[in-house]
């Protein structure tokens, strides 16, 4: 899985309002870091993902590392907030391997580049990367998330989004409660 540097400034305070980051949240980073020293400091416990490897105050309870964002070294439900902030070549196995850290009520703020990213930088490989509201939510739904809310800040696209239990009325009960996918 490729990550590539965002061609922008990411929206890092649009970032950490969507976190509601407190003191006994652990949270996990990824791309460029969207928390400051102070964020770091506040929270429980802090896990930054970058390439290359970003080391955090040293006596923050923090690590930071490189790994293959498709094959986190964590175990299930460790994390309360995952903080995303990078253009993806392949996120569907990347948002999997996110749900399956992310605790129950785990909560995911994603930025990615929509098309004015990709203008604002021809440089970038962003041209077939970008994403749409539509196709970001499709990526989400597909990956067991469920878009809480979103906003437009830069160029790019900030969601914040929940977890699903995967678990959705079938037969019967579909159809009482007027579900499309009812069979």
């Amino acid at each position: 899985m490729t990550i590539d540097p965002p061609p922008i400034p990411v929206p890092g305070a649009a970032v950490r309002a969507e976190a509601r980051l407190t003191s006994v949240s652990r949270v996990l980073t990824f791309g460029v870091a969207a928390l400051d020293a102070a964020d770091v400091a506040s929270v429980a416990h802090v896990a930054s993902i970058t390439l290359p490897p970003r080391a955090w105050p040293p006596d923050a309870p923090s690590v930071a590392l490189a790994c293959d964002p498709a094959r986190l070294p964590f175990v299930e439900a460790m994390f309360d907030v995952a903080l995303v902030a990078l253009d993806l070549a392949q996120p569907q196995a990347f948002l999997r391997e996110l749900w399956r850290v992310l605790a129950p009520a785990g909560v995911l703020i994603i930025a990615v580049p929509g098309w004015l990213a990709a203008i604002r930088d021809p440089r970038s490989a962003l041209s077939s990367r970008h994403h749409s509201r539509a196709s970001l939510a499709r990526l989400l739904d597909a990956a067991m998330f469920e878009v809480a809310a979103e906003r437009r800040t830069g160029g790019w696209h900030v969601v914040r989004a929940v977890k699903r239990d995967g678990l959705a009325p079938v037969g019967r009960v579909a159809a009482a409660i007027g579900d499309p996918v009812a069979g």
